[in-house]
Order: C-alpha cells, then structure tokens, then sequence
C-alpha cells in the first residue's frame, strides 16, 4: 500500500494546488472528488485533511461541497490562518 504522500503526490501531479484561476466551483469539486476516490481506493487513505486559506470564499464552498467538515484552524507559514476541514473518505 502505498503512503498518503504518494497518494498526495500523484493528486499534484494531475490537478494543480490551486483551481480558483483555472476551474469553476463545480469543475474544482468533481476534480477534487476524483484524486480523494484515488487516494481512497488506490493506497486507502480513510480521511482527508483539507486546509483552505482564511478568506478562500471558493476554495471553501468546493470543500464543504464536498463534505468536508471544519475542525479547527492553524497559521500558514506565510502569516495568514488556514481553515482546517475533514473528510472521511469512503474505501
């Protein structure tokens, strides 16, 4: 099985880390809804942790779209907050 950075790694390598220049909410959902079913079914990955940006209107919705609940919040090493989200994946 393969770790959840490899999991990680091939997700990069297919969507880029930020949709908000290239994608529409929906599009940015059915993308993220299919590298989280490859990190579920491919290296069984049962949770997601997703951190959007304070002030990430869209990156939000596309997050809570997809389920994802919010757990809390940490700082970003660039000074701002992120909104920490998770999502149990189904196996």
């Amino acid at each position: 099985m393969a770790s959840n950075s490899a999991c990680w790694a091939a997700a990069r390598s297919t969507f880029p880390t930020s949709f908000s220049d290239v994608a529409t909410p929906r599009i940015a959902t059915r993308a993220s809804r299919l590298a989280l079913s490859y990190g579920s079914h491919a290296v069984g990955a049962t949770a997601a942790v997703i951190k959007v940006l304070e002030g990430n209107a869209a990156s939000l919705g596309v997050a809570r779209a997809l389920g994802a609940v919010e757990v809390g919040s940490e700082p970003s090493d660039a000074g701002g907050r992120f909104i920490v989200l998770r999502l149990a994946l189904s196996t």
